[in-house]
């Protein structure tokens, strides 16, 4: 039988939770609610490009989420590099979209698109055709009610 090591006391703790989900999550959406606002170019696709990294990121780390399991000190880790993705001084987001991601999706753009434009049809299809079913049998009811009566 396999063991499983011990977990980090960070990694199983709500406050550690807390922490991962303000600095990769909550800090960035705040500013970029801000970046908004002030309507600066430069600030809001400093944002953008932190979203598009961060999205990739939590998107490998779902896939390796079993493996990530033993690697020790990984949610540390993981905060000193969500911390280093969004510092303006760092750049880090900036640095993996343009080493890596934008040449990586780039061919994919118009597969993705149409992967996605698809999706969302077989979606709102599956959506009208049970709010349909769901009209006809409600339909069907109306006035087949039991009233249930005081004994």
């Amino acid at each position: 039988m396999i063991r499983r090591p011990p977990r980090s006391p960070l990694s199983s703790s709500s406050a550690a939770s807390d922490v991962y989900k303000r600095q990769g999550f909550l800090s960035p959406a705040f500013s970029s609610f801000k970046a908004l606002e002030d309507e600066c170019a430069l600030r809001q696709r400093f944002w953008l490009v932190y979203w598009v990294v961060y999205s990739c990121f939590c998107t490998v780390e779902c896939f390796l989420e079993p493996l990530l399991y033993f690697v020790p000190f990984y949610y540390p880790i993981k905060l000193g590099f969500l911390i280093w993705l969004f510092y303006p001084q760092t750049k880090g987001a900036e640095t993996i979209y343009n080493s890596v991601l934008k040449d990586l999706i780039k061919p994919y753009v118009e597969a993705i698109d149409g992967g996605l434009e698809h999706a969302s049809k077989s979606a709102k299809d599956a959506m009208n055709s049970a709010s349909a079913a769901v009209a006809a049998q409600a339909s069907g009811m109306v006035g087949k009610e039991q009233v249930k009566k005081d004994d």
